[in-house]
């Protein structure tokens, strides 16, 4: 897939979200599990919306080799809403980062989300951006074709 990137402002949005750590031969699994755990919660609490699905990642490419390490890097899974109250198991409010970004969109299998991140980074350094470590993506709900999943991928510029 070819790749266009570009850079504007993003705005933060209120997520629900379950922090943790994950390697990266993990993170599938970690991210699938929590999901999994915040629609439990969020669908049995009154008041509770949702909207996209959205996973941050923390100081990636600020600690080079922590992703590839048993300990992995801080994450954040995490669905757009607004929580009634802050006492919904582990759930905790959060933002996605807001201000100057470089961002793609990737149209395919999650399996190849990896792309679409090298394409961003591989951009950066090209045009002279500087990138400030965090990175989120944010999912459109999952069409039954894998091969028509929207992922938007963004990386906080410096």
């Amino acid at each position: 897939m070819t790749y266009t990137v570009w850079i504007e402002n993003a705005r933060r949005r209120e997520i629900a979200a379950i922090a943790g750590r994950a390697s990266a031969r993990a993170i599938a699994n970690e991210i699938d599990r929590r999901f999994a755990r915040l629609y439990q919660a969020l669908r049995s609490t009154v008041g509770a919306t949702t909207g996209r699905d959205v996973v941050i990642y923390h100081e990636q490419l600020l600690l080079p080799h922590a992703f590839e390490s048993d300990r992995g890097i801080p994450i954040e899974v995490g669905v757009e809403c607004r929580l009634p109250r802050a006492d919904v198991m582990d759930i905790q409010p959060s933002v996605t980062p807001e201000g100057l970004v470089a961002t793609t969109e990737h149209i395919g299998p999650h399996e190849r989300l990896t792309q679409a991140h090298m394409a961003v980074r591989t951009w950066c350094k090209a045009n002279g951006w500087v990138i400030a470590g965090i990175n989120w993506e944010v999912y459109e709900h999952r069409p039954h074709d894998p091969e028509q999943c929207r992922t938007a991928v963004y990386y906080l510029l410096r």
